[in-house]
């Protein structure tokens, strides 16, 4: 029969990789978390030099019908393009809401990891008081 030391440093060393699972599964998110925002605004950066070029181009092209109607469809097309990057960014938004609830729910069985074993320390306290 495992004694309540025992229990106790069992949970303490659980708390402990829990802690460590926690604190790697934190470093992740940062990252990804930074890599998104890095790709995002690549992207946006990418979408806005793209959108006045082809605004630029197509002020310079009004002469021509057949390059005005080239340039409207490259101007349709970074539209498509800028469109894309909204529901991207809308998907990453629900990803991040998603890996939040999940720290959240993380750290809630930290906590009730940490509450276990204080139960279990009082209880080696009162035995050891009997």
């Amino acid at each position: 029969m495992e004694s309540n030391l025992e229990r106790i440093r069992r949970c303490e060393l659980e708390l402990q990789s829990q802690e460590q699972a926690i604190a790697a599964h934190e470093r992740r998110l940062h990252l990804e978390e930074e890599r998104r925002r890095l790709a995002i605004e690549d992207g946006a950066d990418d979408l806005a030099r793209r959108l006045a070029d082809v605004e630029r181009r197509r002020r310079e092209a009004e002469s021509g019908e057949e390059r005005n109607r080239q340039l409207e469809f490259e101007l349709e097309s970074a539209r498509h393009r800028h469109i894309e990057l909204e529901r991207r960014q809308a998907d990453i938004a629900a990803l991040d809401e998603k890996l939040r609830l999940q720290e959240v729910a993380l750290e809630q069985k930290r906590i009730g990891m940490e509450s276990s074993c204080e139960r279990l320390r009082r209880c080696e306290l009162e035995l050891q008081k009997r």
